[in-house]
């Protein structure tokens, strides 16, 4: 398998590429999606459709990322991922 995206290379062409080289590497079931995380109804809907095409799900991981400059040491982690809106 191939390095995970780097910055900036995180739009559909790469979520594509990566589930494929999952289903081939690890002849695994891959459900991909872009959704606003801090949107509740957005993560909601994804992880019920997910669910419903997988037959279940035992648990869900919704990461988010994004950049703030200076000062990030200072900053509560988790407040600060919850605020990337």
């Amino acid at each position: 398998m191939k390095s995970g995206p780097a910055e900036g290379e995180r739009g559909p062409d790469t979520l594509a590429r990566v589930s494929s080289e999952l289903r081939e590497d690890f002849d695994a079931r891959v459900v991909t999606g872009s959704v606003d995380v801090p949107v509740p109804d957005e993560l909601e809907e994804f992880t019920r459709q997910t669910g419903s095409e997988l037959g279940g799900l035992d648990g869900l991981v919704a990461n988010i990322g994004g950049k703030r400059g200076g000062g990030l040491a200072r900053l509560d982690p988790w407040r600060l991922a919850c605020d990337l809106e």
